[in-house]
């Protein structure tokens, strides 16, 4: 019996493209409002700088665990957990007081 190809692939793939253009701009913002984050959280240019550096060692860091998570627990429950990380530390990144945080902030979040 031959089986039907249906579209829900297209709306994943869709899906997916619109996640990763989100996340994009999710790290590009933090450039945008660099001065005023320096201002409130009493920063000065490499210790900016330094935000950078941190959120790359975390992505770089958790690459190879991650594949190993989600070879462990599949695509579906890594996809949704990776989404409910990524919304609680961007969450936390507004609410940090000090620039101290905001590095531990950052690598997590990478």
């Amino acid at each position: 019996m031959k089986e039907k190809r249906t579209n829900v692939r297209w709306m994943f793939a869709l899906a997916f493209f619109f996640i990763g253009v989100i996340a994009y701009m999710d790290r590009a913002n933090i450039s945008y409002i660099a001065k005023q984050m320096m201002d409130d959280l009493g920063m000065t240019k490499p210790q900016f700088g330094l935000l950078a550096s941190f959120f790359s060692l975390g992505y770089a860091l958790m690459q190879v665990p991650s594949g190993m998570l989600a070879e462990k627990f599949g695509p579906r429950k890594m996809i949704t957990i990776a989404l409910v990380w990524w919304s609680a530390f961007t969450i936390l990144t507004g609410m940090i007081k000090n620039h101290g945080l905001i590095y531990l902030v950052r690598f997590l979040f990478g």
